[in-house]
């Protein structure tokens, strides 16, 4: 109960969200206390300007404002501390409904919900500028956003409003100067935002910019303008997109660059040229490489072995087998010293020293010692940038303690701050002396040499033989082995607890296994002794240890047995699911629900079952209310719900008959479907 009111919230303040706060000012907003819940005062308060029934005044220059209309009434204008405590409990629940959280590239973060796994857009101020309604992002401006929804692409605006049809298998590009490039059976294509397609003719394309784009006919290549016409022919082996003015071409095997009007005017010198982006473009010339100006003059020697493009100022170069960094003046802020790199994140250069990794900032200066085996990755987590050493005032102190890494060291693997503290769990890695390794869990870690596989503890003693034919597997405190092509179970000691006999054999799950033999499944406790006999073509025990039930199938009918082997109730549903209360049951193509008796709660004559699990978001509406919709047999949609109904503690389920729905507790209550 406690996350659908949370989630409820949430939705409100996506709604907010989106306005601006010169329009919150103009609207009642709802004061929250520090856990995010209403203060009885504001709700009195609301209850008393409810009840003088004045209009809402909508600012005319607010579009979002005017579905509100309906909706809320004048009040006002919100205090300052209102507004933080909105702001405040807004970050809180966008912490607490995330499941991902993406780095912020320019002024947008891709997020994803933790409830229903879609996506949307924060701005830097954490507010949503676009719902989390999408099954996929990608090619986003703060303009347009690239969507997936029901398994086809497309572009909204900020509104949410569809721009260019969500109905293209894919996105080739972002939208520029109001055209995108898109693939639609299996071809890239142009569209524009009045929805007309173009260049299918074409073998290749590239995207616009600067209004052309470079186009594939036959073996070469030309530029077309926005109408799709031909304005500088084909007749390059290659050619990519203008920047500056510029696009680099080349034939004949020598690269140089056009302008607009496809005049030459850097000459076809180079082995390889490319886009100039920010007034510099990667050019190489007999093995070097280096940075040229839309003049045609180096600016940048051509002596490198390998350069990147810059990024936020600095390029990364390499030079006899050293790497560095290097600003647009070409001055090496980062020595080329380093025998390695990892990307940069956050500010955070990771550099390879010899022997070892530590960190530098954009400056060169040493932020934590070189003192780790390896950097295994680096996380998108900000975290503060200080030249030198990072001081430990309390101001500062918090941001210090975000992980920034996962890291190697002296055979141990663990999280970093960003004083370089271990904050995460330590775990022993890298065993040295084997063919093969496993991580430690539970202590342990499974080993292989010359074929045969064992186990050894974070001493490096050997504590199962390594004499087993695949890799051992430990739960419940009972590791599974192989042997002459049969299973059985060794205590962490290695000796047989359970002996090596089956032709199949699931890992303990608390006091029980599956075992199979001569075809057929039944379950062993953990001293070996048969709990089911091996006569069932199928068991399901998943949660079994919460109520002692096992799910078995036997001649291809379903029924309940307690832990002794005795059915609860007769043997004869085609299928059986687990329930909080009982179980979902099929019985001749139809679907009902049983309680753990084998009463009948739910009459079996349903077509089909929904559970929450089935359903999806498809959008997001007012305050109140939210779109969901049911999905079935993959993306085919076939019925829309406008309100979720509100869920009873023991959860609910759907059932579809004669293609309408019908809605129950678990308990097999009957419930109202808005």
């Amino acid at each position: 109960m406690k996350n659908l009111s949370v989630k409820r919230f949430f939705i409100a303040l996506i709604s907010i969200s989106t306005i601006t706060v010169q329009q919150i000012n103009a609207q009642y907003v709802p004061a929250y206390d520090k856990n995010g819940v209403r203060t009885s005062s504001d709700k009195a308060a609301e209850e008393a300007r409810n009840k003088q029934n004045k209009p809402f005044v909508t600012p005319k220059s607010s579009p979002s404002t005017t579905e509100a209309a309906t909706t809320r009434r004048y009040v006002a204008p919100a205090s300052s501390s209102q507004l933080k405590e909105l702001a405040d409990a807004k970050r809180r629940l966008v912490v607490y409904e995330l499941g991902f959280l993406g780095e912020l590239n320019g002024n947008l973060r891709m997020v994803q919900s933790r409830f229903n796994y879609n996506w949307g857009y924060l701005n830097s101020d954490d507010d949503i500028v676009l719902s989390l309604a999408y099954d996929g992002l990608k090619f986003s401006t703060p303009s347009y956003f690239g969507v997936k929804k029901f398994g086809y692409w497309g572009f909204v605006d900020q509104a949410g409003k569809v721009v260019i049809s969500i109905k293209y298998d894919d996105l080739n590009s972002e939208v520029n100067g109001g055209i995108a490039m898109v693939t639609r059976m299996g071809k890239k294509i142009f569209v524009d935002i009045a929805g007309t397609e173009f260049g299918r003719e074409y073998n290749d394309i590239h995207q616009f910019s600067e209004g052309l784009a470079s186009v594939k006919t036959g073996k070469l290549w030309g530029f077309i303008d926005k109408s799709g016409k031909m304005v500088i022919p084909a007749k390059y082996d290659s050619a990519d997109a203008f920047g500056n003015g510029l696009a680099p071409v080349k034939m004949k095997g020598k690269s140089g660059y056009i302008n607009a009007s496809g005049k030459l005017v850097i000459p076809l010198i180079y082995d390889d040229a490319s886009v100039f982006y920010n007034g510099l473009a990667k050019v190489i010339l007999n093995g070097k490489s280096g940075f040229i100006d839309p003049n045609g003059k180096v600016v940048i020697a051509l002596k490198y072995d390998r350069v990147s493009f810059f990024k936020d100022g600095l390029a990364l170069v390499s030079q006899k087998g050293k790497v560095g960094y290097i600003n647009t003046l070409g001055y090496a802020v980062i020595p080329l010293l380093y025998d390695d790199y990892k990307a940069e994140s956050n500010g955070y250069f990771a550099m390879k020293k010899g022997k070892y990794w530590g960190f530098l900032d954009k400056n060169g200066a040493i932020l934590i010692d070189f003192q780790f085996d390896e950097i295994v990755t680096s996380f998108n987590i900000p975290a503060p940038n200080y030249p030198g050493k990072i001081p430990e005032d309390g101001h500062t102190l918090l941001r210090l303690r975000s992980p920034i890494a996962l890291v190697n060291k002296d055979h141990e693997q663990f999280t970093i701050d960003a004083r370089g503290k271990m904050v995460g769990s330590s775990k022993i890695i890298s065993p040295t002396g084997y063919d093969k390794f496993t991580p430690f869990i539970n202590e342990v870690a499974a080993v292989s040499l010359n074929g045969k596989w064992g186990m050894i503890n974070k001493k490096g003693d050997v504590i199962i033989p390594i004499e087993y034919e695949s890799e051992p597997y430990e739960a419940s405190g009972l590791v599974k082995v192989k042997l002459s092509n049969k299973f059985g179970f060794l205590d962490k000691t290695g000796k047989i607890v359970i002996p090596i006999k089956y032709d199949e054999a699931d890992l303990f799950s608390d006091n029980f296994a599956r075992v199979k033999t001569n075809g057929k499944w039944g379950v062993i406790d953990k001293t070996g002794k048969a709990v089911l006999e091996m006569k069932y073509d199928e068991i399901k025990f998943e949660l079994a240890h919460i109520d002692d039930r096992f799910l078995a199938q036997l001649n291809g009918k379903w029924s309940v047995l307690d832990k002794s082997g005795k059915e609860i109730f007769e043997n004869k549903y085609d299928n059986i699911e687990r329930t909080p209360t009982g179980f979902l049951v099929q019985l001749n193509s139809k679907w009902g629900l049983i309680d753990k008796t084998g009463k009948e709660i739910v009459e079996i004559k349903y077509d089909e079952k929904c559970q929450e699990a089935d359903f999806f978001i498809i959008g997001l509406n007012d305050v109140e209310t939210r779109s969901w919709a049911i999905k079935k047999y993959g993306n085919k949609i076939f019925q829309i719900i406008r309100e979720r109904p509100k869920s009873p503690e023991i959860g609910m389920i759907y059932f579809l008959l004669d293609n309408k729905f019908y809605l129950f507790d678990y308990n097999g209550k009957k419930l109202k479907l808005n």
